[in-house]
């Protein structure tokens, strides 16, 4: 797959996963981020750390992209799997422990952790229709 299906792939996944950010983050269980403020970074503008946790996760979708074409996944079953297998490996972990270490209502690690899912199923999903994973001009 060439780069340049992958750059498109990134930066179509990372735009629409930010709307659904916005949705599991910024608005379905919004009053309840503010149940425990004193977790909560102070001293940096809200712009700056949207801007450096949209990093984050443009580079989510980029490895992910990387890991499928390097796997040569070709079906949409195939994509869709390494998708749930990679958050469940990577993402729930983190979420957990974040829930066991640190004083943050489960709503909002529940909605952390469907909003990453939600992420790689995207780019799993683009990977198949925008990359062409699976068509002959993939395979040669």
């Amino acid at each position: 797959m060439s780069a340049w299906r992958i750059a498109l792939v990134v930066i179509v996944a990372s735009f629409i996963a930010s709307m659904t950010d916005w949705l599991f983050n910024g608005l379905l269980f919004h009053a309840r981020y503010l149940i425990n403020p004193e977790v909560w970074r102070v001293g940096v503008g809200e712009g700056t750390k949207i801007l450096y946790s949209e990093i984050g996760a443009v580079l989510a979708c980029l490895g992910f992209a990387v890991l499928a074409a390097a796997l040569r996944l070709s079906t949409m079953r195939s994509l869709l799997t390494a998708a749930i297998l990679v958050w469940a490996a990577a993402t729930v972990p983190v979420i957990i422990d974040y829930g066991i270490w640190v004083k943050i209502d489960p709503l909002v690690l529940s909605s952390q952790a469907i909003g990453w899912l939600v992420r790689l199923l995207i780019t799993a999903v683009l990977l198949r229709i925008l990359a062409g994973m699976g068509t002959a001009a993939h395979q040669a």
